[in-house]
């Protein structure tokens, strides 16, 4: 449970950084810090996959989780960096003046992060939750679980909406979305729909893969 705790943890983490209208500003970056610190614990719990790699028989499933993973690496990497050059305090003095396009690659790395996450979860989600359903001994009819991923598709839809998801990825600068005239409450809700979509997403690969390889 402690693997679970952690990446329960380093989304939560997440979730709190981007909803930083929501947060004095300094405490965007302490978060920031803190959620750097949480993914190397979560690194160092699945330290085996970096001293596997060359162990791999590197089928499509092991191919595209690897590629995965290292866009993930690289995009928290940009992500964080960017927003050590915008610091308005833990960083501040370290870099000279940013420019808007920092700003814009911070945001829109950040966006990115959201896909990457759910699809990664997506793709080990069939392990994750057979460790959550045996620890607290979950037991749940197909048709709920239908329901339920409908359910989050559908809020994982409207949530790249009201988020603008697509046009923060492209860097189209604006000045609010929907989701700031949100409550903080339905505002995190919402974004967190938004790597749930991508998690059904990439659940639905990993089957895929599995029945390929098969």
């Amino acid at each position: 449970m402690k693997r679970i705790a952690v990446d329960t943890g380093l989304l939560i983490l997440f979730l709190l950084v981007m909803s930083v209208q929501f947060l004095p500003k300094i405490w965007h970056e302490i978060l920031g810090v803190f959620m750097l610190i949480v993914l190397f614990v979560h690194l160092f719990f699945n330290r085996r996959w970096f001293t596997a790699l060359t162990k791999f028989t590197w089928n499509a499933r092991q191919i595209i989780s690897g590629i995965l993973n290292i866009l993930l690496i690289a995009d928290f990497s940009v992500a964080f960096v960017t927003g050590m050059i915008i610091s308005n305090y833990l960083f501040k003095g370290w870099f000279g003046d940013a420019s808007m396009s920092v700003y814009q690659i911070h945001i829109s790395s950040s966006y990115v992060l959201l896909i990457l996450f759910g699809l990664h979860l997506g793709l080990h989600w069939q392990g994750v939750w057979q460790r959550i359903s045996y620890k607290l001994n979950i037991k749940g009819e197909q048709i709920l679980t239908y329901m339920f991923v409908f359910a989050v598709i559908i809020a994982g839809i409207y949530g790249s909406f009201v988020h603008r998801v697509a046009d923060h990825i492209q860097m189209i600068h604006m000045f609010g979305t929907p989701a700031t005239k949100l409550s903080w409450t339905m505002f995190l809700l919402s974004l967190a729909s938004i790597p749930g979509l991508y998690t059904v997403i990439g659940f639905a690969v990993n089957k895929a893969l599995t029945h390929y390889n098969a």
